[in-house]
């Protein structure tokens, strides 16, 4: 993703360089808005330092930090999802030297990551447009849409509710084992089960003979079909968890 910066103002001695040093807990200074999001005022908002850097042809260095797991907590849901969809990053941000000041750490580095990781499942998938958007519904539907596994439940329940029985289907990844290879084509007649390993299961038939399948391995033979968009998505997903 693409940092986020603002262009450093000038200072009037290269001093303040020497100010801070990676993992310094820093405050954004009262009053400071957002580069990305004017109206939105981050001061008081804390991070911890992670580059000294130099925006074009300035003299004095940006500051680079990482947000704490307080001001992630309270970070707008709106701007995390504009910096999702814009390519930006919402963990971090770079200010100039007088936009912040020093300050003491407020948490760990384990809770930072957790939280990072609570907000990525809820909003990661708003960068890849209108198909992100239905993903991270389904994703959001979970139990605890950090667990892979609560995850694939809640695509097992989607997936029930929105797709028609029956319909026809192509494999179209490389199978190592097994009779059906890619480019057989079947009919799914039901979903079956959910599998860790396998993602959602389903019930095929091909000629006279039945087979328990993964979802992630086919695509609707009709591309243009709202089953074939389902599937879509649940590929997406599958491939990237």
């Amino acid at each position: 993703m693409a940092k986020r910066k603002m262009k450093a103002k000038r200072q009037p001695t290269k001093r303040t360089t020497t100010l801070f040093r990676k993992g310094d807990a820093v405050r954004v200074k009262p009053g400071t808005a957002c580069p990305d999001a004017p109206d939105l005022d981050i001061g008081g908002w804390q991070g911890r330092v992670t580059d000294l850097s130099f925006v074009g042809d300035e003299t004095e260095p940006t500051i680079g930090f990482a947000w704490d797991s307080v001001s992630l907590q309270a970070m707008p849901g709106w701007f995390i999802e504009d910096s999702e969809r814009e390519g930006l990053d919402w963990r971090e941000m770079y200010l100039s030297l007088s936009d912040i000041e020093p300050a003491e750490p407020r948490d760990m580095a384990r809770e930072v990551a957790q939280v990072q990781e609570e907000i990525a499942a809820r909003y990661g998938w708003l960068g890849i447009g209108p198909e992100g958007k239905r993903i991270q519904a389904v994703v959001n539907s979970a139990k605890d849409s950090t667990d892979d596994w609560q995850v694939i439940l809640a695509w097992e329940k989607y997936l029930k509710r929105n797709l028609r029985f029956p319909f026809e289907v192509e494999v179209c990844e490389f199978q190592e084992y097994g009779s059906l290879q890619a480019g057989d084509r079947l009919t799914v007649l039901a979903i079956l089960d959910t599998d860790d390993l396998y993602g959602v299961i389903v019930s095929c038939r091909k000629g006279g003979q039945r087979y328990d399948f993964p979802l992630a391995d086919l695509v609707d033979v009709d591309d243009d079909s709202p089953n074939a968009q389902l599937i879509r998505d649940y590929r997406v997903w599958f491939a990237n968890r």
